[in-house]
């Protein structure tokens, strides 16, 4: 069944128009000799991009050695430089939704190793310089994060041992607390959620109203669905018996540990993975266990609100979806839904060999793709196709449904394997000699000193930020 599906799509895409040699650069940033490129952020659609810079000089040493010097890291949006700091951390530069607004941290060191924390909004200070502490990338959070909306920024900010949670530049719920934690603390409706501690006890705010206090909440998983609070948010409550989830607004039972927390996509099921009090694994649905296993792990919800995940019985592994059992291995690397509901892909290693199989949703049985040294991702296209970056014998590639897609490589960056949406083409990009090549279609389409996630499909064509010759250029790939 599934075969004859894919033999269609690639029916369809032999008959689509393919890209011809039409590329177009358009210089984003000149760069001066010796200028090096840290790091580059964009909106999902190009139109506005960011860039952390550097420009290293060598100086004499001491004793006359040479050494490098290094130069202040420049940042620039949208093609303007908006400062030149000590340190920029490449973390936390970010864009708001729109890409009008940039945000960035920066940290300078001064007498006694003292390290001065300061946030910028569009190159200006946003609040009053913090100290900075390696739990502001550990665990509080670097930040900063913009709203939803954009409308606000927030970022964790710390002054003689004392922290709080900055909200453009004031601190609403106070700067009393012994410990802030922040990780995308925004909600999708704009409400800003944070745990903070004050010695034995952590409390969990929203808008900085307290919505729970413990010994310790571990943490935050949000839903999808937007709705009042607590409804689209769970957290993991530790006390004296142990670990539980509270979700939707429901305390879960006490576990030993509460591991892995996943939530359905209209976010009305919560699932976790647990260890219970006699250090046995098990799958809890909406507060219920359903699955023990001498271990469980990879709980998630299916487009149709089924769960999947991944157990251990004996030494051998076996992926559970969609009412369907796959074949046991020593481990399951991968998995991944298929967009038709109820397909599934996984990679299963015994011994040197992964082997790939995909789950027919008509049939409900399981048909092997390929066996390779090593998959590293699996990217379902919207169309029926499945492709996998893969490594065999040092090498690295994109396979499309068991087809080579352009030249082996050094390296192929994942993240850059894109089908566009109609899934009739594919692209990504590929290491050789030092250089990216982009592959469209397994044809190669041109070479770039580095090309930059994401690649980005129209109907005009496709779209990715690269840096090149001269710079940091945008590339626009049309038809022909």
């Amino acid at each position: 069944m599934r075969r004859s599906v894919v033999l269609a799509c690639a029916a369809v895409m032999a008959a689509t128009p393919s890209y011809g040699p039409q590329v177009q650069e358009h210089e984003l940033l000149a760069l001066a000799q010796g200028q090096k490129v840290i790091h580059i952020v964009a909106t999902p659609d190009l139109a506005h991009w960011a860039s952390i810079s550097t420009h290293d000089d060598v100086g004499p040493g001491t004793g006359g050695d040479a050494q490098a010097k290094k130069g202040p890291r420049l940042v620039h949006h949208d093609g303007i430089q908006v400062g030149a700091f000590p340190h920029v951390p490449a973390a936390s530069l970010t864009l708001s939704p729109d890409g009008t607004r940039l945000a960035f941290a920066s940290v300078s060191w001064g007498k006694n190793d003292f390290a001065r924390f300061v946030v910028h909004l569009d190159g200006e200070p946003a609040g009053e310089a913090g100290h900075y502490s390696p739990e502001m990338e550990l665990g509080a959070g670097l930040g900063p994060w913009f709203s939803a909306d954009g409308a606000h920024l927030a970022w964790p900010w710390l002054w003689k041992g004392r922290w709080c949670v900055m909200v453009d530049g004031k601190c609403p719920a106070g700067d009393g607390f012994d410990r802030v934690r922040l990780d995308h603390p925004w909600t999708p409706d704009n409400r800003l959620v944070a745990v903070v501690g004050k010695e034995a006890t952590e409390s969990l705010l929203v808008d900085g109203i307290v919505q729970a206090t413990a010994q310790g909440i571990r943490r935050l998983v949000g839903a999808s669905a937007a709705s009042q609070p607590p409804a689209w948010l769970a957290w993991v409550e530790q006390s004296e018996p142990g670990e539980r989830l509270v979700a939707g607004g429901t305390k879960g039972p006490w576990f030993a540990r509460v591991g892995q927390v996943t939530a359905s996509q209209d976010g009305s099921s919560w699932a976790h993975t647990a260890t219970d009090q006699a250090g046995r694994d098990v799958l809890v649905a909406d507060g219920k266990t359903v699955a023990t296993h001498d271990s469980v792990r990879d709980p998630a919800f299916d487009a149709l609100g089924r769960l999947s995940f991944v157990e251990r019985t004996n030494g051998r592994e076996r992926l559970h979806v969609a009412g369907s059992t796959s074949p046991d291995f020593w481990r399951i690397e991968l998995h991944a839904f298929l967009p038709a509901p109820g397909g599934a892909a996984l990679v299963g290693r015994d011994g040197s060999r992964c082997q790939v199989l995909l789950l027919d949703p008509a049939t409900g049985q399981w048909s092997e793709e390929g066996s390779y040294m090593q998959v590293y991702r699996i990217v379902p296209g919207p169309a029926g196709h499945v492709a996998l970056s893969v490594l065999e014998t040092g090498r690295a590639a994109v396979v499309l449904d068991k087809a080579l897609q352009g030249p082996w490589a050094q390296q192929v960056r994942h993240c850059s394997v894109t089908f566009s949406p109609d899934g009739a083409h594919l692209a990504h990009a590929a290491t050789v000699d030092g250089q990216d090549l982009l592959v469209l279609d397994g044809q190669v389409v041109g070479a770039w000193d580095r090309i930059h996630c994401p690649l980005v499909f129209s109907q005009q064509g496709l779209s990715f930020i690269a840096l090149g010759k001269s710079g940091i250029v945008r590339v626009d790939v049309r038809p022909g």
